[in-house]
Parts: structure tokens; C-alpha cells; sequence
């Protein structure tokens, strides 16, 4: 169940939370940069609005509208799973920028885009990216303009 239905699911972002808890206790760390693709961008996002140390939250590719790309594929809804689009309205995230392929078939810009309209962050279009190709190519880049924007406000 946690592989199809349930990957979103409140015990499993509590688990990704004390696992956070714990290496930012064994490493001293003040505050946090989550950054994650495809699925670990929900789990990223999640994560983010049910803490305060988070700085900056990076998705990439991620299908931050869960119900919306359930419906873009006619997939079996994620039952059990938390979606970040509907995370409540008094719910804050950090500064955030989710980028997205604009070829990427599996998750749509319009996905993504409706998750910024509705909680807000950059959503930043790499037109000749899709889900996979070729965000490790120029991810140090793609981080580099996080960081300018982030030590430029």
C-alpha cells in the first residue's frame, strides 16, 4: 500500500521527518534546504510546510497537484496519500522554487503551475526538459539560480 496508494501518507512524511530530525541533530544543522525530484518534490513539500527551520524547498518535476495529475493520467486515486496543493490555507512554505520540463509528459507544467498559483513559489520552465533529461546534466546550473535568487532578495 505505501508503494501505490499510501507514498504520501501522514506516517511516512512523520518517518521522513525524524529522519531529518535526527541528521540535523548529528550534524548541528540550524536550518534546512530540501530539495527533491518527482515524488521526493511532494515529500519535499510536505515536509516543508509542517516545519519551521526549512530556508529554501527546491522541487523538480514533481507533481505538486496530486489530484490534478491522478486525473492527467486516469490513474487510481492515492488514497491514504496527503497532497500538497490542498495543504491548508494558514500552511506557509519557505522560499521555494520548483522547476519543471517543458516537454515532461509525466508531470506537466500545468500541474506545477497550478500548485504555485494556489501555495505560491517560482515555478521556473527548462523548455527542452522532460521528466528525466536532463536535469543532472545541469543541475549545478539549475541550483546556481536558486542561490542567486535566494542571496538576492
Amino acid at each position: 500500500a505505501y508503494w501505490t496508494e499510501r507514498r504520501f501518507a501522514s506516517e511516512v512524511v512523520a518517518a521522513y521527518d525524524e529522519a531529518i530530525n535526527q541528521q540535523k541533530s548529528a550534524l548541528a544543522a540550524r536550518r534546512l534546504r530540501l530539495v527533491g525530484y518527482s515524488g521526493g518534490g511532494v515529500l519535499a513539500t510536505l515536509l516543508a510546510a509542517r516545519r519551521d527551520d526549512v530556508e529554501v524547498l527546491v522541487t523538480v518535476a514533481a507533481p505538486l497537484a496530486l489530484a490534478e495529475w491522478i486525473a492527467w493520467h486516469a490513474a487510481s486515486p492515492l488514497k491514504g496519500s496527503l497532497d500538497p496543493a490542498e495543504l491548508g490555507e494558514n500552511v506557509r512554505l519557505p522560499l521555494s522554487v520548483h522547476f519543471v520540463g517543458g516537454k515532461d509528459e509525466i508531470v506537466p507544467a500545468a500541474i506545477v503551475g497550478s500548485f504555485v498559483r494556489r501555495k505560491g513559489g517560482r515555478m521556473e520552465t527548462i523548455r527542452e526538459f522532460d521528466h528525466e533529461c536532463c536535469w543532472t546534466r545541469d543541475w549545478a546550473t539549475l541550483l546556481g539560480r536558486v542561490k542567486f535568487q535566494e542571496t538576492g532578495k
